[in-house]
């Protein structure tokens, strides 16, 4: 997908970074989670007590009170193999 930048009206498209391993693009993500996102790094690799596994953990700081648990899985694979298996599994993790 691309990513433009806003110019007095004119968008420009910005070049893209390749990234040749999805471990490159978990570290970049969650590397700038705070920035992007506003979420706040837990864990990278997290292994859940249903024997899954979820590639970043991070909470929502937007509203500390009611700071929300954000799971992350990062592919660059398109479409994201088991992409509709995962859900389901992230459910159980939350349970």
């Amino acid at each position: 997908m691309a990513i433009f930048k806003d110019t007095q009206g004119t968008l420009n498209k910005l070049n893209t970074l390749p990234l040749d391993k999805e471990k490159n693009l978990q570290k970049l993500v969650e590397d700038n989670l705070m920035e992007v996102l506003e979420l706040r790094f837990l864990a990278t690799e997290y292994t859940t007590t249903f024997g899954g596994r979820i590639d970043t953990l991070a909470v929502d700081i937007v509203d500390p009170e009611t700071g929300k648990l954000q799971l992350s899985e990062s592919s660059t694979a398109i479409p994201i193999p088991n992409s509709s298996q995962q859900p389901y599994e992230y459910s159980n993790f939350h349970r």
